[in-house]
């Protein structure tokens, strides 16, 4: 599991050397903003651990660190680089973070493979969800989950 934080990296997130390939992807299919270093160096790392095999992935960094902006771009990603032809299921925290992504999300040209829900409406359709279908899982405010 990674975890980062912004400035000083955790222990676990110091011990990853990104490969070339992994840091290639970014100038390969770049972002559609400019990141700063610190987003830079979470979605290489993130990538790396997917490189290494890893199914589970935690990024951690502080309130309005720019977590949430990049879900369209690490969608892209994800599905680009592993399983284009499966979805990507975003599991919003609250209502308000689910508007929030929502309005993120409007225009991106892979809209028909995303699919934005809360917990609650999770659970009530929770028969309806067939886990095979999806790359990605991704939980925004996971605390929300505890």
């Amino acid at each position: 599991m990674i975890t980062s934080s912004i400035g000083t990296p955790t222990a676990s997130a110091s011990s990853i050397s990104a490969t070339t390939a992994t840091t290639g992807i970014l100038e390969e299919i770049p972002p559609p903003f400019p990141l700063r270093d610190y987003q830079r160096d979470w979605i290489t790392k993130l990538l790396h651990s997917i490189d290494q095999g890893s199914d589970r992935t935690l990024l951690r960094s502080a309130w309005q660190s720019g977590k949430t902006i990049l879900i369209p771009y690490l969608i892209h990603l994800a599905r680009k680089r592993l399983f284009p032809e499966k979805k990507v299921l975003i599991l919003a925290g609250c209502l308000e973070t689910f508007d929030v992504i929502r309005g993120d999300l409007a225009d991106h040209p892979e809209i028909d493979q995303i699919d934005l829900t809360t917990l609650r409406t999770l659970v009530r359709n929770l028969d309806q969800i067939n886990p095979e279908d999806y790359v990605l899982v991704v939980l925004d405010e996971a605390s929300f989950f505890a």
